[in-house]
C-alpha cells in the first residue's frame, strides 16, 4: 500500500514508506539535487535525468488536469499504482518508481513528479533485440497491460534484457485497441522488417485491429495500399 506523506504545504509525496524513499522525498523538496541533462522538454512536460548523492536517477514532470486529477486520480500516482500490480504479479521487465509527487493549488493538482530508476543501456539495434521486444510485449499484454507509446527509444536493452520505459502501463476498457495500438505503431517506428505475424497473428481477428490501422496507418492510407502487406 502506497504511503501519503505530506512534504510542503502544496506538496503530497506518495511512496512504498520505505526509508530511503522518504529521503529522497526529502531531498526533492529541498531542491537538492543536480540535473545532468534534459531528455524531453514540451509544453506540459519535461524529462530529465537528474543526480542525488552521486546516483542517477530519471525525474519526470507533467502538468495535470487540475480539479478533474483530484476527483479520479493523477495520471502519475495511476503509472506508479500499475506498475506495483505489474511487479506483484511477476513482470520484471520495468523501472522502481521511487516517489510521485502532486503540487497542489487549492484542492486542484497544479503538476505531477515521478523520481524513476535510471536503466542504463541501448535501445533495440538488431531484428533479435527487436524480438525480445515483442516478446516483452506480449507479456505485458498477457498481463492486462498495454504500453500506449511503442516507439524504439522506449525499450532499454541491458544485459540482453528488455526493459520499458515511458509507459503509464494502461488497462480497463480501452486494452483491447490499446494493445492492437502498440503493435502497428512499432511498426510503423521501426526500420526493420519486423515479425509482427509470428508474435501477434491473433490480433488480425479483433475488428479493434483494423480501428487501429486506420489510426496509426492514416497518412499511409490516404497514399495507397502498399503498406497493408506489412500489417496485414
Amino acid at each position: 500500500m502506497l504511503k501519503k506523506i505530506r512534504i510542503a504545504n502544496d506538496l503530497i509525496g506518495y511512496s512504498m514508506g520505505r526509508s530511503s524513499e522518504e529521503r529522497l522525498l526529502k531531498f526533492f523538496s529541498e531542491g537538492r539535487f543536480k540535473c545532468e541533462r534534459v531528455l524531453q522538454s514540451k509544453e506540459g512536460r519535461e524529462v530529465k535525468l537528474v543526480e542525488i548523492e552521486g546516483k542517477r536517477y530519471i525525474l519526470k514532470r507533467e502538468r495535470a488536469r487540475g480539479a478533474l486529477d483530484s476527483l479520479l486520480g493523477s495520471k502519475a500516482l495511476m503509472t506508479y499504482r500499475n506498475l506495483l500490480k505489474l511487479r506483484g504479479r511477476g513482470f520484471k521487465r520495468v523501472f522502481d518508481i521511487h516517489f510521485v509527487v502532486e503540487k497542489k493549488r487549492g484542492v486542484s493538482i497544479e503538476e505531477t513528479y515521478i523520481l524513476m530508476e535510471y536503466i542504463e543501456g541501448h535501445p533495440p539495434t538488431t531484428v533479435e533485440e527487436y524480438e525480445r521486444v515483442m516478446e516483452a510485449i506480449r507479456e505485458l499484454h498477457s498481463l492486462g497491460c498495454y504500453h500506449g507509446d511503442c516507439k524504439p527509444k522506449n525499450f532499454i536493452i541491458r544485459e540482453g534484457e528488455v526493459y520499458l520505459i515511458d509507459s503509464k502501463f494502461k488497462r480497463g476498457w480501452s486494452l483491447s485497441l490499446g494493445k492492437c495500438k502498440d503493435v502497428l505503431r512499432l511498426q510503423r517506428r521501426t526500420k526493420e522488417n519486423l515479425p509482427i505475424k509470428k508474435y501477434f497473428k491473433g490480433y488480425r481477428f479483433s475488428p479493434a485491429y483494423y480501428l487501429a490501422i486506420l489510426l496509426i496507418y492514416k497518412k499511409e492510407i490516404i497514399n495507397g495500399a502498399e503498406f497493408l502487406k506489412e500489417v496485414l
